[in-house]
């Protein structure tokens, strides 16, 4: 219940709720299951210092992404919100971590009939040519970000975008994520005017990606 004090014992049942709930700082550990918000918009917002874990079991004593996957998933309903489904705003001073999720597009993509030879799926209509609204599965904003052990499918506005605050200390990485059929790119990287920052993208895997991938 979101009416709980989001402890162990007591877990709230909306990931938006506990970001909300939340005090900077703080870890938000998450149980195996499907995740799209309040109201299924889909839409989560950082504006503090916090550490998102996803595929824990449901009695938080294990972790493991493929026996307790946490899928964050994006429904027909969120086109109604921004277009990005974690949106890590300049507000967020401190330390911003997402690990270990399953952000997934599919319901609501659409479709065309103009399939290519030897797909064996359907062929997602690109954002600009009036198909699937544009979303992202993590825009990162500011510095001092981490997104790693992840999967990201079937998103319309690629994987992970990035517009670091180069007067902001800390570095950004991207790490030992999984991208696959995200329109675009997998990951775009760019940074405002200042003393250039890392930014460390390894480990990654693109696949099925169309536009640029990197």
């Amino acid at each position: 219940s979101n009416r709980n004090e989001g402890t162990k014992d007591a877990p709230l049942k909306n990931l938006d709720k506990a970001i909300q709930k939340a005090s900077d700082g703080n870890k938000i550990y998450v149980a195996a299951g499907t995740y799209s918000g309040t109201f299924d918009v889909c839409a989560f917002e950082i504006d503090k210092s916090l550490g998102l874990y996803g595929s824990f079991s449901e009695d938080f004593s294990k972790r493991d992404i493929i026996d307790h996957t946490t899928i964050i998933k994006a429904t027909p309903e969120s086109h109604r919100t921004e277009h990005q489904i974690f949106k890590i705003s300049r507000e967020a001073e401190g330390p911003v971590i997402i690990d270990g999720f399953l952000v997934d597009m599919g319901d609501q993509q659409e479709y065309g009939n103009d399939i290519p030879e030897e797909i064996l799926s359907g062929y997602m209509q690109l954002t600009n040519q009036g198909g699937t609204p544009q979303r992202m599965g993590v825009y990162i904003m500011g510095n001092n970000r981490k997104v790693t052990n992840n999967v990201f499918v079937n998103l319309s506005k690629g994987g992970v975008g990035i517009m670091q605050n180069n007067k902001a200390k800390g570095k950004i990485e991207v790490a030992n994520n999984v991208f696959v059929t995200c329109a675009m790119s997998g990951i775009e990287c760019a940074a405002l005017p200042g003393d250039p920052k890392n930014i460390e993208v390894h480990h990654n895997t693109i696949v099925f990606t169309f536009g640029d991938n990197f």
